[in-house]
């Protein structure tokens, strides 16, 4: 069952780690990785993935490769990843007055 996910992680540089992370499109397509990648509004440096992975492990193993270690690096990212999983089907909306 395909689960949902949220990433996040320091990047030295947006449009470089942004140049980076789309070259390397085959490994995550291989995976069944869908995502979509985001610069943070008041934190420029602070990268966030949202996508859908085909598991749980499939992800956790792309992001614990000894292989992703060194592009990541190239990249530009300068911590660790931050990785939350998201359960649930139901999507809603918050209003506030």
């Amino acid at each position: 069952m395909a689960i949902k996910f949220v990433v996040n992680y320091k990047v030295n540089d947006f449009e470089i780690w942004k140049e980076k992370f789309y070259s390397n499109s085959v490994a995550r397509e291989s995976a069944g990785i869908k995502e979509s990648p985001f610069k943070t509004v008041d934190y420029p440096q602070v990268v966030c993935i949202i996508g859908e992975a085909p598991s749980k492990p499939v992800l956790e193993g792309m992001f614990l490769s000894p292989k992703m270690r060194e592009p990541m690096k190239v990249a530009g990212v300068i911590s660790k990843p931050n990785l939350t999983f998201l359960d649930g089907q139901h999507h809603s909306m918050a209003y506030f007055n």
